[in-house]
Formats: structure tokens, sequence, C-alpha cells
């Protein structure tokens, strides 16, 4: 009996171990990427039971991540948490994943006819490099993973070969317990391919049509236990595949990601499995940049910790010629496993990187599997154990010769300890995880459980991207909205849905301009009821950057928000005037729009009519901005305008359709079109834009000349623009870098190299006022690697007001940025171009010449066309009814004495997926402020019905899950 539960003693014990080493009593397991259902269960399984229309994500999404996964894991904690409390759940939950692998990894060797061996896999299951990455700052999803792999690949595997209606139950049980990992959808793919791997592998020694129609069965299963969850991923897929590429984070961070793993990708690091997380860099507590994982980087590099690493390493190829010469049946199902995983790690191998490049270039593969470590990560480490084990086995059988096979596993134990030495010194998880949450955080979840349904802003918000750092210790993409049942508008959200960023650009610009029309206009556009100030925020390098002072002087100048009440550090203010009626309103004498933007930071129409009907139909609308958006905080490909220029003159053009007969063209502000001499204040001139419209081909051209003087800069004037010095912009790498000032066709460039480092050029521009809109022209080619990044560096706040790559597009010769108005007080920019290269791959970028001139910004958005000479100017009236919104993706609205020309509003992000109708009819759906849904009703209508269709694919889901469940169980023995 001792001799059949030893293995587990050892196991379990080795864990307990690590988690008493690890767990910090009172602390919290928060931060980086977290889930929290513990902060309100009710609240959050209601979410996931509903999780067609992820409502509590800002202005309300189609989310890319599958919260209904994670219903199992959910009711789990809850179950735990009557037995211990909140704050060691997680803490608990990922230590019993740990557990659960090493387990399972146990049962699947002894499946595999290598009993021998099967504790020596489950002990490098565990205690490996890998592993410690995948718990160093453990994501759910991944971790639940971890802990289910052994046992997904076990059940099917033993169900492959026997599929009686035990088995069967077990399959169905197993595979909807690890449900929570598809919380990435990726994972569920990357499950698949997996399964496909070890059934190819098992068809080679099987091949039947029995052994087919048991895949296709089991694959069936899978798929109908997934189903809940799928059939959203499924319309998430068709209607919103795009928006993480579309993102400014996904856009930003793609390709660096992506290189930061394939610098890891060579042999040394795979062999190691050492992935880009030794090259992450954070703060410590005196606020300076350390290596997060600092206890790891300098330990693995040691000598003898490296040479037991190879060796393990060495065990586990021993394991693959062992299997193979005893001719294990299950050897080539593993063998393709683990070649699988090693070609993904390996992208930075001579050759091996061919094939992964071959599967690179498939769009979605690339998409997708941008992180192969987070991704494949956990299918090397379990092909690594598999033959490690076999490669136990082999010593283990020699040396039982000479009668030493009893040094084997504490020799293994010793060895496993060493290389993961400081996990059991408390470094398994990362130190900054272990937090104390500040009560008023939790005072402020109660204050909202109070109160009605409604949008809250949080603030500040000095970047786009969704990652903050906490005074109290925090960092990570944040955890307020798990306990707060209205939906936060927060950059997490922005990575799945077009319409959260572009709140946020809207917003940037109305706060760090301190222009208190426009923010308020900004809260009434979004309908957000409350604001809250969270004064714990921190941020790098500057605190100017957050503008939290500046935010609270707009707000004391408002008549419009008041403040509520405060938690600690924590203030919220309210919008009276926004109503709280379940994001429903109608709207009577709405005026329509065209175009219809996709980017913008300044809607001019919600600023001159209030709520608006959008079209991209000229017959329906009724005034036609030109230049609806001028935004280039993006991709130089994203820009929704014309621009062409020539010595004197940017010519901005569009075609304006030929409904539009009568033009607006506002007067030009003094201080937009005046030239300034640098060297003589006193000497000015007028410069005013001229307007040109082709009544034949509709063409609008605006002339905007090329003002110069004090506000305005050109390198080919700057003495000093080709004598600068080499320079680095980040510290914190290898640093290769240089600059050379070079000739070419009779044209004085300056080149920018790097490797695994940053070369940068920063051009000051102090005399720059911020009460100007610019134009700011780059001409730069991208020779090789990464093309320039761009960031223009406001010097009032410190923020980086634009931050984006030019384009790679050599035929885009020039790149052109505009810099909208800013405050009225500000002066100074610093513009710095910085070519970039992460791992061996060299970055070589040339550049010709910069210059930024000032343009007339507020003239050029003000330009607008009717169709009449008459320019209606009724305002939208708004007006609240009776809205019933019991569950999410569903609302029942009375209506009283409407107008025939009124619009049912519903203020979430516009989406196909939302169907209005009334006495069996459906509503034409409309777009409302360029962002949300609305419906057209007659005088007659009294009550409507409004649905989120796709949840009920969800519903689906659970019915199929429960047939399925249902039809197994009534299996009869004899048709087993």
């Amino acid at each position: 009996m001792l001799k059949k539960i030893f293995p587990y003693l050892i196991i379990f014990l080795t864990v307990l171990i690590l988690f008493i080493a690890n767990y910090l009593p009172g602390t919290w397991l928060s931060g980086w990427d977290n889930l929290h259902p513990e902060f309100n269960f009710k609240l959050n399984l209601q979410r996931e039971i509903f999780a067609g229309w992820q409502e509590y994500q800002g202005l309300g999404a189609v989310g890319g991540l599958m919260i209904a996964a994670d219903i199992p894991r959910l009711l789990f904690l809850w179950l735990m948490s009557f037995f211990l409390p909140l704050s060691a759940l997680r803490y608990v939950f990922t230590f019993l994943m740990l557990l659960l692998g090493g387990i399972g990894i146990k049962k699947l060797l002894r499946f595999l006819g290598n009993e021998t061996a099967a504790l020596s896999g489950a002990l490098f299951y565990i205690l490996n490099l890998g592993t410690v990455q995948i718990f160093y700052a453990p994501f759910d999803p991944f971790v639940v993973f971890f802990g289910f792999l052994p046992w997904l690949i076990y059940i099917f595997l033993n169900t492959l070969e026997k599929p009686d209606k035990k088995n069967l139950i077990t399959f169905f049980i197993v595979n909807f317990l690890a449900i929570p990992q598809n919380y990435v959808p990726t994972i569920f793919v990357v499950y698949l391919i997996a399964l496909s791997l070890i059934g190819i592998g098992y068809f080679f020694k099987n091949k039947t049509k029995q052994t087919i129609k048991r895949f296709f069965i089991l694959f069936s299963l899978i798929f109908l236990i997934n189903s809940f969850w799928l059939f959203n991923f499924f319309y998430f897929v068709k209607t919103n595949i795009n928006s993480p590429s579309e993102s400014h984070m996904g856009y930003m961070s793609t390709e660096n990601i992506y290189l930061q793993n394939k610098k890891y990708g060579d042999l040394k690091n795979v062999i190691k499995l050492k992935s880009f997380l030794f090259d992450y860099a954070d703060t410590d507590s005196s606020n300076k940049y350390v290596y997060m994982m600092t206890p790891w980087k300098n330990y693995i590099d040691k000598k003898p910790i490296e040479i037991i690493l190879v060796t393990e390493f060495l065990v586990i190829i021993l394991g693959i010629i062992y299997s193979f010469r005893e001719k294990n049946k299950y050897w080539p199902s593993f063998f393709l496993l683990f070649i699988f995983s090693f070609i993904i790690l390996a992208n930075n191998t001579p050759i091996i990187s061919l094939a992964n490049d071959f599967l690179r270039n498939i769009p979605f593969f690339s998409q997708v599997f941008r992180v192969p470590f987070t991704k494949f990560g956990n299918l090397a480490i379990f092909s690594y154990s598999i033959f490690f084990a076999f490669g136990i086995a082999f010593l283990h059988g020699k040396l039982s010769k000479f009668k030493l096979e009893k040094l084997v596993i504490p020799l293994l134990i010793v060895s496993l300890v060493l290389t993961t030495l400081p996990a059991f010194f408390g470094n398994l998880i990362y130190e900054k995880l272990k937090i104390k949450i500040p009560q008023e955080y939790f005072e402020l979840m109660n204050f909202f459980d109070k109160e009605p349904l409604g949008k809250i802003a949080l603030f500040p918000q000095p970047s786009y991207w969704n990652w903050n750092y906490y005074s109290w210790g925090y960092v990570g993409t944040g955890f307020l909205w798990y306990g707060v049942k209205q939906p936060t508008l927060d950059r997490a959200f922005d990575g799945y849905s077009n319409i959260n960023e572009n709140y946020y650009w809207e917003l940037s610009q109305a706060v760090y301009s301190k222009n208190l029309s426009l923010f308020e206009k900004i809260l009434s556009k979004y309908q957000i009821n409350w604001l809250v100030l969270d004064n714990n925020i921190v941020t790098n390098p500057s605190p100017k950057t957050l503008f939290n002072d500046q935010l609270k002087a707009l707000i004391s100048q408002s008549t419009k928000i008041n403040y509520l009440t405060g938690f600690g550090k924590l203030e919220i203010y309210e919008v009276p005037s926004i109503p709280k009626n379940n994001f429903i309103s109608i709207n009577n004498n709405l005026i329509t729009i065209s175009p219809k933007y996709n980017w913008n930071n300044y809607d001019k129409a919600f600023e001159d009519h209030g709520d608006y009907l959008s079209s991209e139909k000229p017959e329906e609308a009724q005034i036609f901005y030109p230049f609806r958006s001028l935004f280039t905080g993006k991709k130089q490909e994203n820009q929704e305008f014309s621009l062409e220029e020539n010595d004197d003159y940017y010519i901005f053009k569009t075609q304006i359709p030929k409904e539009f007969s009568k033009a607006f063209i506002p007067k030009a502000d003094d201080l937009e079109i005046t030239e300034y001499n640098k060297n003589d204040l006193s000497k000015t001139k007028k410069l005013p834009p001229q307007v040109y419209f082709d009544e034949t081909s509709y063409i609008l051209s605006v002339y905007v000349p090329k003002i110069r003087g004090l506000y305005s800069y050109d390198s080919k004037t700057d003495n000093n623009f080709f004598t600068h010095q080499a320079q680095t912009c980040n510290s914190f790498t290898s640093n290769k870098y240089s600059l050379e000032n070079i000739v070419e066709n009779d044209q004085n460039k300056i080149l920018l190299n790097s490797q695994d480092g940053s070369s940068c050029l920063t051009t000051n521009l102090p005399n720059l006022t911020h009460q100007l809109g610019y134009l700011i022209s780059i001409k730069a080619k991208n020779i090789e690697g990464k093309s320039l990044l761009l960031n223009l560096i406001n010097n009032n706040s410190k923020r980086k007001d634009i931050d984006t790559y030019l384009s790679k597009n050599n035929n885009l010769p020039t790149s052109f940025f505009v810099q909208p108005p800013m405050e009225n007080d500000g002066l100074g920019y610093s513009l710095i171009l910085d070519s970039i290269s992460i791992g061996n791959m060299v970055s070589r970028n040339s550049i010709e010449e910069i210059s930024i001139n000032p343009i007339p910004y507020r003239f050029l958005t003000s330009i607008k066309f009717t169709k009449t000479d008459i320019l209606n100017e009724l305002k939208g009236k708004l007006i609240t009814s009776l809205a019933i919104h019991n569950n999410i993706g569903f609302y029942q609205v009375e209506l009283e004495q409407v107008n025939n020309d009124s619009i049912i509003y519903l203020s979430q992000s516009y989406n196909p997926g939302w169907i209005a109708f009334t006495n069996g009819k459906i509503l034409d759906h409309v777009l409302v402020n360029d962002w949300a849904n609305g419906w057209k009703i007659d005088g007659q209508t009294s009550k409507v019905t409004i649905i989120f269709w796709p949840q009920y694919l969800e519903f689906l889901g659970f019915a199929l899950l429960a047939i399925t469940f249902l039809s197994i169980l009534l299996i009869k023995e004899k048709h087993e």
C-alpha cells in the first residue's frame, strides 16, 4: 500500500512545500492578467451565463475572451469560499493546478507502460524552467491548461482504446472541468492541435476504420461539450476577428512580442525552456526598472545549473530513442507532439525556423499565435516530461545491473530541485503579485452595488496601454470591474472593441487639451454617469502624465459634474444630467451626419449638433463634413483624409457627394493663419487657406499655406540636424546602436542602426505653442527590420501625444501626422524617432527630412456641406422611458406619446447582433453618434423588445451540453 501511494505522496509534498514557500498570508494573488470572480460571485456568474454580450466591458462588446468558459472554475471557487478566505482562493486554486498536472502525468505515464519512471516525469513536469514561467505571473486559463493537459491526453487515449460508458462519462467530465482553459480561445486551438497530433500518431499503429470512427465521435463530443462558449466565439470570429490586430495596442505590440519570443527561439534557450519573460522589465520598490525575473535570471546562467539543464534535455533525447527502440505503441503520438512544439518554440534556430516561418505566413496563425510560449510552452513542457520519464526508465534499467537503481530518485529530486531552487524560496510566484488590496476598493464596490445601472469612466487615462501601476504594488490590466456591476470604461477592453478604443482617443483629446466644453460633450455622447479618479495610480517616467490635478481643475469648473463621495484615494463624481435608465432613451429630431468615421479624436458633428444619426448614404444625410477625421494616431494606412503637398502648400482633398450643394465655410482663426518672424515677432503676415470646389468632379480642395517662422520647424534649415550623435532611448538591453550621416542621391540623410537595442534621434521644439494644430511631415525609409517609432512628447504633460510607427511601406515616402491643438497655456514638444531592434534582427532606417507647420485645424474640421441654403440647427431631444432590463442582452421598452421621427437609443456599442421588434416587426437598425445602436419608431409604437440574438447561441450550447451528457448516461451496456 505504501509503495502505491509513495509517488503521490512525493508529488503532494513537493507542491505543498512550494505552496508554503510562496503563499503570503493576508495577501491576494493579483496582477498582470488576472481573473477575480471572487469579488462578487453572483455578479460574475450572471455575466458568464449571459456572455454573448459583455456589457461590463466599457461601452459593451462581443468579447474576444470567452468569459463563459470560466463557469466551472467560478463554481469551484465559490464552493471553496465556504472554507477559505477569499484572498486565499486564487493561491490555492493555482497550486491545485500544479498538483493536478503532476498527478496527471504520473497517471498518464503509468497508462503508457512506464510505471518505473512515472514519478520522475511528474516531478519534471512540476520542477522545470517552463513551469516556473507559467506560474511566475499566473494567468488562470494557462494554469488550468497546465493542470488538465495530462488528464485530457490520458482520457483521450484511454477512451480511444476502450470507448465504454464509464470512459465516455469520464471523458465528458474531464473535458467539462477543463473548459476554463478556453477563456483564451486559442488554447482550445492548441488543445485540438495536440489531440490531432496524438490521434495521427495513434492511427499509425491502429489503421482501422474503427479508429477513425472513434476519432470522429470524441472530437464531436469535445465540440458539443464546448459549444456554449464556442458558438459565441464563432460569432466573434465572423464579426469582429480583426479588432485585436486593428487595436492600437495590438498594432504597437504584436511584432514586438513575436520578436521577443523569437529572441529566445534559439536552441540554447528552447532546450532550457527559457522564454521572453527573462527580458521583461518592471519597476522595483524604488520605482527603478529591473528585470522581472531577477531572482532567476542570474541563477540559471550559473555553469553548474546550465550543465544540469542540458543534461536533463539529453535525458529527454535518450527517452525519445529508448521509447522508439522499445516500440512503445504511443511513441509516434508523443514524438509528433514533441517535434511540433519544439519547432514552434525554436523559431530562431537555423533550418527549424524555416518551418516556423512557413506557418507564420498563414495570417490567422500569425495573429493568433503571436506569443508562442504562452500557447505552446505547455505542450513543450508536457512532451519533455513524457520523454524525460522514458529516459530515466532507460537509466534505471542500466543502473539496476550495478544495483544502483535506488540512487535514481534521490539524484533526480536533487537535480530538479537545484534547477528550480529559487521557487522553494518564494519565487515560483512573482513577489509583486502578492499584494494587499486596500479596503477602499471594496468600499467602492459596495457603494456602487447600491447604485442603479450606468457607466463609470475610470481616471487617470494617461495612455492607450491597458497596463497600470499602483502605489500599493499592483501592476496589471485591472480588477475593479469584477466587483462593480456597472460597466467601467477602461483600456483593458480596447483590444476587442474599436469603439471602446475610439472613446479613449476622444476623451484623451478633451482632457489633455483641458477643454471643458469638449469634455462635457464626451460625457454626454457616451452617456457616462460617474467618474472615478484613482489617485493610487502611478506612472513612469513622469507623474505629470497622469494629469490628475488638471482633471480636478477641469471638473471644478463644470456645472454638470458633482463630487459625490470618496474612499481613501478614490474620488467619485457624478454627472446628474445623464439618465440612469438601463442605457435606454428616446430621441426626437435627430439630424443625420455623413460620412461615418472609423477612428477619430474630435467629433465636430456632436459638438455642433448633439446626438445625431450616422450614415454612409448621401441620400439619407443632411450634413456632410468633408474632413470628419484628421486623426493620425494609428497606422498611416488608417488615415481618413487625402493629402498632397508642393513647395508652398499642403492640399487637403475629398470627394463631396452630389446631393450636397451648399458649403458652409467657417472663418479661420487669426492665430492659425498668422506667420510670425522668429527673429522679429512684430513682423507677421496672414496666410489664410484657400478653398476650391470643382462643380464638375465635386472635388473639394483646401490649399493650406506652409506657414513657417516661429511656430514651425524644418530640418533643412536646422544647422544642428546633421550634427546629432548616436544615442539610445533604451538602456536596458545589450544595445548595439549607431548613427551615420550619409549622402544618397545628393540628399543628406541620417541612418539609424540598431541590434537588440535602440538608436534614436531627438528633435527639441521649444517654441511650438499648444494653441495651434500642426502637420508633421517626415521623409524616411525603412531599410530593414522594424520601421521608425514616432513619439511626440508634450512638454507640459510629459505625455506621448503621438505614439505610433511610421509605415514600412516605402511606397509612402512621406508620413504625415496631425497634432491637434492642445492646452492654451502649453508650450513646446519633443519629437523622437527611434529605430528599435529586438534580438539579433538588425533595424536600419534613414531619415531625410522633418518639417512641422501650423495648420488651421479648427477651420478644416468645421467645414460642412448641406443640401439646402438653410442649415437645420434643431437639436435632438432626449426623453426617458420605462426600460426593463432583467438580463444582459434583453430589454423591454414601454413607450408613451412618441413622434413619428423618434429613435430608440440603446447606449451600447453598435453591433448587428442587436435586434429590436414590435408586434412581430423588426425595426430599422441605425447607427447613433457613430458608436451606439438606434431603431426608428413611429408614433403608433407602444412596446419594443430589444435582444442581442447571439446570446441565444450560448443557451443553445447549454442545451447541447445537457443533452450530450444525458445521452451518454442513457447508453446501454450492450451498445458500448
